[in-house]
């Protein structure tokens, strides 16, 4: 894949100093920078980080959206997308909402987990630390390629559901959530947001991990809010899906919704269920550079 190259030319403090950026592979010019302007209301004529983040995130969005509409048969005329980056906190309190978020989850697996095997019949664990247990005793065949922290870290909690600091983070994560969307539907006048529920599927790399690269499931699971996903397109034979999520109560409309587009753009394939993907010479080439692929026979497992 080509690298493009940006140069920062910086003089000065933070506070008094000021740059110019060069957009140096394609030369189409350099941009003033500068804290203050950067932190102010108004650019004043100087760009920034974020309007440059920005600028990627709405290009990259683009492309890739009218990728999947011509995969799907369609002819695309015309995006215009608006990506809008912020310096500091989430405006919608995300961060704030992924950090209770992730200390409430923890003690609900400990609570559901434990509640659910003590009522299950037959001969097994019968609670969380039995699972631990057993996954230790049996790690050779239950965790030949990673551990259990998870279930480890979730252990750790009291599993109470009405400790006061869990009470906390549960109302702070589900109200943040419910506020965020709120706050955009209703603001905007929206009938429902439109995203990508997720990226395409990635392959199992036990060295480097899972190769996420986006989702827009968080706030409507974290809210409780309705959410409907239908099949948008393929990228490379894998599937992507699209999202249409709404405000409380608003199920009828997101289904009517969903319904039209899946009608107007019938894409989906039954699944295949398929061991590999075949490997396309652009791809293998691309995985080849990165040193990902030694003696390839034309498919990825």
């Amino acid at each position: 894949m080509p690298t493009r190259t940006a140069r920062t030319a910086w003089n000065g403090t933070l506070e008094t100093g000021s740059g110019q950026v060069e957009l140096s592979s394609s030369k189409v010019g350099t941009y003033d920078v500068s804290f203050p302007k950067r932190a102010a209301d108004e650019a004043g004529g100087t760009t920034s980080p974020e309007e440059l983040v920005a600028a990627a995130h709405s290009s990259c969005f683009a492309m890739q959206f009218s990728a999947l509409i011509a995969e799907a048969g369609g002819t695309p005329q015309s995006l215009e997308v608006t990506a809008d980056v912020s310096l500091g906190a989430d405006p919608a309190g995300g961060d704030a909402i992924n950090t209770a978020e992730s200390l409430a989850l923890p003690l609900e697996f400990k609570h559901d987990i434990n509640a659910y095997l003590a009522a299950l019949p037959g001969t097994h664990p019968r609670d969380l630390a039995g699972l631990i247990a057993f996954n230790k005793a049996n790690a050779r065949r239950e965790m030949p390629f990673f551990g259990q922290e998870i279930f480890e870290q979730a252990q750790a909690t009291s599993g109470d559901e009405t400790e006061p600091a869990y009470v906390k983070a549960r109302q702070d994560a589900t109200g943040g959530a419910r506020k965020a969307l709120d706050d955009v539907l209703g603001g905007l006048k929206l009938d429902a947001i439109v995203s990508l529920t997720n990226g395409p599927a990635w392959t199992t790399d036990l060295v480097n991990g899972d190769h996420f690269s986006t989702g827009s499931s968080t706030f409507a699971a974290v809210s409780g809010y309705p959410s409907v996903t239908v099949p948008a397109g393929y990228t490379n034979g894998l599937p992507i899906g699209i999202s249409f999520t709404g405000r409380r109560w608003s199920e009828e409309t997101l289904l009517r919704l969903a319904f039209a587009f899946e009608k107007g753009n019938p894409v989906r394939k039954a699944p295949t269920y398929a061991a590999t993907l075949p490997v396309s010479d652009g791809v293998r080439a691309r995985l080849q550079r990165r040193g990902f692929v030694g003696s390839m026979q034309g498919r990825i497992g």
